[in-house]
């Protein structure tokens, strides 16, 4: 059977689907799937540009250890929902609509960077919820910005 010249055309420039996507992006970045469904990745991620945002701004996939830095700045995110749990080197997820530092990793090797959002996070709000090896790039109480090394 013959197909036209149409159909051969629909089938060459048919546009992917997110699915698919997502799929080449998990490849290109060389991500592993563990068994929870989690992804690990033994180098650098910046999610800048890329297909893991759903159009609420969150992440479609749940990252777990990322062993270089995490990058999720000027993403407009509206979470950290998805975040890796641990980052070996910094993680930044400044400039974002963030009002709330839930899904923010647990442990940070490197600084952490969470300024300009929505809400402007305090350095006692950051070591609340994660465990920060470098600097804390934040807010005082009083609203100035602020950051505190470690010492």
């Amino acid at each position: 059977m013959r197909k036209s010249i149409k159909k051969i055309a629909d089938e060459i420039f048919k546009a992917p689907s997110l699915n698919e996507l997502l799929e080449r992006w998990i490849t290109y970045a060389e991500l592993k799937k563990n068994k929870d469904g989690t992804y690990d990745c033994d180098k650098d991620v910046d999610i800048a540009n890329s297909i893991v945002l759903t159009r609420s701004k969150k992440l479609v996939i749940q990252f777990n250890h990322v062993h270089g830095h995490f990058v999720c700045a000027k993403m407009e995110m509206t979470s950290l929902e998805g975040c890796p749990k641990i980052v070996d080197r910094y993680f930044d997820c400044s400039l974002n609509h963030l009002r709330s530092l839930k899904g923010a990793p647990q442990k940070v090797k490197g600084y952490f960077d969470c300024r300009e959002n929505k809400k402007k996070f305090t350095e006692e709000e950051v070591k609340a919820v994660c465990d920060v090896g470098g600097t804390i790039y934040a807010y005082r109480k009083d609203g100035v910005y602020s950051f505190l090394p470690k010492n």
